[in-house]
């Protein structure tokens, strides 16, 4: 129910993906014009579905928005982040990198004169829409950094993120690695506590079971690693960058099937009111008579196999669309991870980035919340799993 979309411009986990001759991929199924509808629901309005054709002068509006809002620089952006994998270099190389730092989005939309407040909160929600989070406490550079990722092509940046999927699941993926690994695991261990002491690192679980080793790597989510109690304390700049540095994306995952043959593809946008679901969209074939739909829902929404949810996935579509099975992920609720990815908050690099990535002692902090390029994606565990690795046998 995560990390299902890879692609070979994420090049640690391609590589990965190459060696366990897991190469082969799906693709999810592309929206045609016919496809596409835009569901608005005020509060205490009725639903009111809207076709693509209702929407192009809407969208081509927000698509110049957006263009105007990434150019910071005259060149889209570009020369704000030359070095997608390499922050400090990017800093360097551009006296505006740290001042855009300290932009949020909404701050970099209202810098924008000639747009005017319906323009600007249109591009704030498409532009936040990545993160699931407020524009207000998205950062404005991680929007410039995933567009530096995909060469600043929007058409890549949609191909990049929701298009190919591993053939045989990222399950394959998960097991390949598990299978390549010759060291003991314990799984269903919570942890507790890791504290250093003259003999080595001792992780104490949940159940009171502890292990003593010479070095510690936690891959413990941002969201959740102050969940965790550390001896020593973590720093002071360390605690505060975990706690105020990242908002968690609070975006919920079901997965639905229906008989429909989806062959126009879909898109589904909902916006405003009490709407319980965000977006949604055809996903490939689950069976060989069944067409699978991915939504993303609001957080805090008890989403369920129910006869309602049921129905109000299928009124979403002005011919219904005959779903036959709901499942979900309720990533908001789950207490490992606390939402999706944690996304930065304006004045991340500059306050919190150095910091975050020195180890603690023989404590070393490691994950995809680390990386300097694919943030949030398999390829960034891959890639800071790599920094990590050379620090330790350093």
């Amino acid at each position: 129910m995560g990390g299902a979309w890879v692609h070979w411009t994420q090049p640690q986990v391609f590589a990965e993906l190459q060696r366990y001759g897991l190469d082969k991929f799906d693709i999810t199924t592309p929206s045609s014009k016919n496809g596409e509808v835009l569901v608005k629901r005020l509060r205490n309005e009725s639903v009111r579905i809207e076709t693509q054709k209702d929407q192009e002068a809407t969208m081509a509006d927000t698509t110049s928005a957006m263009m105007e809002l990434l150019d910071f620089d005259g060149q889209g952006g570009r020369g704000v982040v030359a070095f997608p994998f390499d922050t400090r270099s990017s800093a360097a190389a551009n006296p505006d990198y740290l001042a855009v730092d300290k932009l949020s989005i909404a701050e970099r939309a209202n810098q924008l004169a000639n747009l005017n407040e319906t323009q600007k909160e249109g591009v704030i929600e498409l532009a936040s829409s990545f993160f699931g989070i407020s524009g207000e406490e998205a950062s404005f550079l991680e929007l410039l950094h995933m567009n530096s990722l995909c060469y600043f092509n929007d058409a890549l940046v949609e191909e990049a993120t929701m298009k190919y999927k591993i053939s045989d699941g990222t399950s394959a993926l998960a097991l390949a690695m598990l299978n390549d690994f010759k060291g003991h695991r314990i799984m269903s261990a919570p942890v507790s506590a890791i504290t250093q002491q003259p003999d080595g690192c001792m992780v104490t679980l949940s159940s009171g079971k502890q292990f003593l080793g010479s070095k510690v790597i936690s891959t413990i989510p941002a969201n959740v690693a102050l969940s965790i109690h550390y001896d020593p304390p973590l720093s002071d700049v360390r605690q505060e960058g975990l706690s105020q540095g990242f908002t968690p994306g609070k975006i919920d995952k079901i997965l639905a099937t229906t008989s429909r043959n989806l062959k126009d593809g879909l898109s589904i946008t909902c916006e405003g009111g009490d709407m319980p679901f965000l977006s949604g969209f055809a996903d490939g074939v689950q069976l060989k008579d069944q067409s699978l739909i991915t939504m993303l829902s609001n957080p805090d929404v008890d989403i369920d196999s129910s006869d309602s949810t049921i129905r109000l996935l299928d009124m979403l579509h002005p011919e219904g669309l005959d779903i036959t099975s709901v499942r979900a992920h309720l990533w908001s609720k789950d207490p490992f991870s606390n939402g999706v990815m944690g996304c930065r908050k304006p004045g991340f690099v500059s306050k919190y980035w150095e910091e975050l990535r020195k180890p603690h002692g023989d404590l070393f902090f490691c994950g995809s919340d680390w990386a300097e390029g694919w943030r949030g994606f398999i390829s960034g565990a891959f890639e800071d799993s790599y920094r990590v690795t050379r620090e330790i046998l350093r």
